[in-house]
């Protein structure tokens, strides 16, 4: 299956960069794991200009292809940057689903005040469902979530800081028993944040 995911990214990349269109409903299945994974890796800093430039798209499926993609080059400034202006003017426009995408390659960084976690976290308190059914969608499927985020934390190249949020995502699993034993890992953790984070999400759980 592996060699399928790698041929497909290598494909997808050859378009995006001949600027071939590519339907929407096939860029939203393309931003789900683990395929977006296997796209990732395809992305260099020769293809920063033209991701930017589909980020800042008037399609959502385009713009939303495209912001995942920028965690592979989340240390040029220029994505930098644009992350976080496109943020702010998420916030100021209130684009829910925009800030759904963004939030993700924000929390790339692990030297981001713990302020904007917090903002981050309250935001997706306040659109819970809505939240929920994106990251279902984008860890492959209630049936793929826990697995998926289980990898996710303890893979050394992601940010010991972006852990919180993967422990909301692992709610979406309908293993019950599975999400209660990972939350249980954290529940007394150094770090106050993922403490609160925890107690949270084990009211979300049902009794």
């Amino acid at each position: 299956m592996s060699k399928i995911y790698e041929y497909l990214a290598e494909k997808i990349m050859e378009d995006v960069r001949s600027k071939q269109p590519i339907d929407d409903e096939l860029l939203k299945e393309l931003t789900s794991v683990p395929q977006i994974d296997y796209l990732r890796t395809k992305v260099n800093n020769e293809d920063i200009d033209l991701i930017l430039s589909l980020a800042s798209a008037e399609s959502k499926a385009l713009r939303s292809f495209a912001i995942v993609l920028l965690r592979k080059v989340k240390d040029d400034e220029r994505v930098k940057s644009f992350i976080r202006d496109a943020w702010k003017k998420a916030g100021e426009d209130m684009d829910i689903l925009l800030k759904m995408d963004l939030m993700w390659r924000l929390l790339d960084y692990p030297d981001i005040h713990i302020s904007v976690h917090k903002e981050i976290y309250e935001f997706i308190k306040e659109h819970w469902e809505c939240w929920i059914e994106d990251v279902t969608h984008s860890f492959g499927g209630k049936n793929n979530i826990l697995d998926s985020i289980e990898k996710r934390l303890s893979d050394s190249s992601f940010p010991e800081t972006k852990k919180w949020i993967y422990l909301c995502v692992s709610v979406a699993s309908p293993d019950i028993t599975g999400v209660k034993r990972l939350l249980s890992k954290y529940e007394n953790s150094d770090n106050p944040f993922v403490s609160e984070v925890v107690a949270y999400l084990q009211t979300r759980l049902p009794t």
